[in-house]
């Protein structure tokens, strides 16, 4: 009781300070750009710097100079073109949303689409639009040099819906649909134990029979139990996979099937996680509940810095985007590894990385799925 009293102070503290970094760093923004004709003028400076203004029709350059106005027009063929034609900011209607983003993201403050949206005044639509494309472009950097890890370790934050979930289905139901084509491309050289062929191999070691001295075989129930374990536990792998997956495969009963699995899990071959899912330990033989994928990637990781980014990583989602859903997982990693790697995204890198970037259109955005394994920064 004690220990729940002081973390919850802490979180609190911790709280206020975020808030009063965030008001600090707004202000600084305030000061520094009190208008959108200053906004639009950073923007066309930073972009300047980064990329020619070229003529689409004749391909000269330059073309005239217009410091204020948002259309420049070629000296040769008098043809207007808008500055931010073709770049990441193309056909944006405000600047300064973008920018005050950017400005946010490159100081480290925490915040996420619906305190954004309140902070500048904008729709939530637009400010969470503005959020994913600005992660959708860092993770194309951050995917050059990141920590790969399946995206089964984070469902523990996944409680939103989204266009992928299944009918009917919980949200995490949609890791199923992912895990699907790697379990169905792995599976066809997969030799599984058969329920009415004497058990061989590893097989023996979980089973019990008896031979006849005419040499027909007879299996005990123990033997036939130990074969439904063995078909089972050769379903699963270090990838979460659910219960339907596996009533579908292994062609058991609902009760044999529950049953397998429950044996399998007080044996610590494998591990059962929230929303029907199981995975297969590494190790096995560890004998213990897990209430959450973090725990079983301690169990199922040798690597402390894994299990270390994983925590953090749910942590810091948890605390800032409250539930998310598994569609846009990598989008709020990327988010994560921005804040943490503040020696990468230093001020002025991701204003970079937008300048060099070309336009991303909602039809990506809405297109996007998070893969099944992910990118994200590794935690020291």
């Amino acid at each position: 009781m004690v220990e729940d009293q002081f973390t919850s102070r802490d979180s609190t503290e911790s709280s206020r300070n975020c808030e009063a970094y965030l008001t600090h760093v707004w202000n600084e923004f305030n000061a520094r750009f009190d208008s959108e004709t200053a906004c639009l003028e950073e923007l066309y400076r930073r972009l300047s710097g980064q990329r020619k203004f070229e003529c689409r029709k004749c391909l000269n350059e330059p073309f005239g100079q217009n410091p204020i106005g948002r259309v420049v027009q070629c000296r040769t063929c008098k043809r207007k073109c808008w500055k931010t034609a073709g770049t990441f900011f193309d056909r944006i209607r405000l600047a300064r949303p973008w920018l005050a983003a950017i400005w946010l993201m490159e100081r480290g403050v925490i915040f996420n689409a619906f305190k954004f949206h309140r902070l500048v005044g904008i729709a939530y639509s637009s400010g969470l639009n503005i959020l994913r494309k600005l992660t959708a472009v860092l993770e194309r950097k951050i995917c050059e040099d990141g920590l790969e890890l399946p995206s089964g370790l984070f469902l523990e934050v996944v409680s939103k819906r989204s266009r992928e979930t299944p009918t009917r289905g919980h949200p995490r139901a949609e890791q199923l649909e992912i895990d699907k084509p790697a379990v169905a491309t792995t599976g066809d050289n997969l030799e599984l134990p058969s329920l009415d062929a004497p058990p061989g191999g590893a097989s023996k070691s979980r089973a019990s029979s008896t031979e006849l001295s005419e040499g027909t075989y007879v299996a005990s129930d123990s033997a036939l139990n130990a074969r439904k374990e063995t078909l089972v536990l050769g379903l699963l792998s270090d990838r979460p996979l659910h219960f339907d997956y596996l009533y579908g495969q292994a062609k058991l009963s609902v009760g044999e099937l529950s049953s397998a699995l429950t044996i399998l899990e007080l044996d610590g071959e494998i591990v059962r996680l929230p929303g029907g899912f199981f995975l297969r330990t590494l190790a096995g033989g560890t004998n213990r509940t897990f209430d959450s994928p973090l725990q079983a990637a301690t169990a199922t990781s040798n690597k402390a810095e894994n299990v270390s980014t994983v925590r953090s990583a749910v942590s810091f989602i948890r605390s800032t985007f409250k539930g998310i859903s598994r569609k846009y997982l990598q989008n709020y990693l990327t988010a994560y590894s921005c804040y943490l790697d503040r020696q990468r995204w230093c001020v002025g890198a991701i204003m970079t990385v937008c300048s060099e970037s070309g336009p991303i259109r909602m039809d990506e955005i809405r297109e996007y799925v998070t893969p099944r394994m992910v990118k994200v920064f590794l935690c020291e």
